[in-house]
């Protein structure tokens, strides 16, 4: 046998032997027996456990294992795990992640656990891990809720999403009274919270149907109506309460854009004028009309409608054209109509002009229409 086969047989021997003595380890692993020592209790949402867990490692005849060496790791046991987290207070951070306890003199004793979201039956899945990181057993705690704390701060739990230029949002915000954990304290009855809008760029001022100061009810608060105008970007809402509260008395909404919304009115940018118009012959000033949503804001970018005039007062049976003069294109918004006019003279004429939609080769029309003078 030669020495480069001799060295692969001692390394195959090697390898074997890892393998068979992990083996050993996997098989053996229900010779390990945890015990929960300390079960938690006096859980609050936000803050750490009143009283924090500990494990204890023995082996199947109860002997307490004082040298063995090893982590052992928690986290939330059952369908609440994949909703909620278990944290540990580390200085000022919460720390979500490798939770776990080093295994001194065969116990290992957790200090600053806690859960954030109140709730019943959660459960903590202990598992020790050796050296290796192979695990040789787990075990269950006791079942334990986690109740609301104090009131400690305002927060907001709706935040507003599609919002039009002039229309209240469909979406409007909710603030709550909350715990460490940001779970709604329902006991707070009392005091108020009003909501503004941070300065922008876009000099947007936010409006309410109802009012922008509320009251508490069970620690929330639904705001009503509220809308802006003006188009643009990057609008956020604060709500102050005037509770005194050891957290935050302030809080401030996700950023939201306004957009513009539906067609709302039409308006005049040059009207026609009785003393202008002549019988037969077109109107000196052609009407020209912008389409408005309800926040006043033109509809740029849209040139899928058209606005049809007739005549709504017709005091000398005349007619209006020519027919295709009638039909005037939106283009950015604004439909600019020409060469109308009417062949009869007459005093109190009025024009109507009715915002239509195109649909393939049809027109809808979208019930927003004017008057003006002819």
């Amino acid at each position: 046998m030669n020495t480069a086969t001799f060295k692969m047989l001692n390394e195959s021997k090697m390898l074997l032997f890892l393998f068979l003595w992990n083996f050993f380890l996997v098989a053996h692993s229900w010779n390990i027996a945890l015990s929960v020592t300390t079960q938690v209790s006096n859980a609050i949402g936000g803050e750490p456990f009143g009283t924090q867990p500990s494990v204890t490692v023995y082996d199947r005849k109860g002997n307490l294992q004082h040298s063995i060496i090893g982590n052992i790791h928690v986290n939330i046991h059952g369908s609440l795990a994949n909703h909620e987290h278990l944290w540990r207070e580390g200085g000022l951070a919460k720390e979500s992640t490798a939770v776990f306890a080093t295994v001194v003199g065969g116990q290992a004793i957790f200090t600053g656990l806690g859960i954030d979201k109140a709730g019943i039956d959660y459960k903590l899945r202990f598992e020790l891990r050796d050296e290796h990181n192979i695990s040789l057993g787990e075990v269950l705690s006791e079942t334990f809720d986690v109740i609301v704390g104090p009131a400690y701060q305002i927060g907001i739990v709706v935040n507003p999403e599609t919002a039009y230029g002039g229309m209240p949002w469909s979406t409007q915000p909710v603030v709550a009274i909350q715990d460490r954990g940001s779970n709604i304290v329902p006991s707070i009855n009392s005091g108020e919270v009003t909501v503004s809008l941070l300065e922008t760029d876009d000099l947007a001022t936010l409006r309410s149907n109802q009012s922008m100061t509320i009251s508490w009810d069970n620690g929330e608060a639904h705001y009503d109506g509220l809308f802006i105008n003006e188009v643009g970007d990057h609008n956020v809402l604060t709500f102050v309460t005037d509770l005194l509260l050891p957290g935050s008395s302030k809080c401030e909404s996700l950023p939201f854009s306004v957009g513009i919304g539906p067609a709302a009115e039409l308006v005049f940018l040059d009207e026609t004028s009785v003393g202008q118009a002549l019988g037969g012959k077109a109107f000196t000033n052609q009407p020209c009309i912008e389409v408005r949503d309800k926040g006043e804001n033109r509809l740029v970018g849209e040139n899928n409608m058209l606005i049809v005039a007739a005549l709504y007062s017709n005091p000398s049976n005349g007619t209006l054209s020519p027919d295709n003069s009638r039909y005037a294109p939106v283009r950015e918004g604004i439909a600019q109509f020409r060469n109308l006019s009417i062949d009869k003279t007459g005093i109190g004429y009025r024009l109507s002009f009715t915002l239509m939609k195109r649909d393939g080769e049809h027109l809808i029309e979208m019930k927003v229409a004017a008057l003006g003078e002819g």
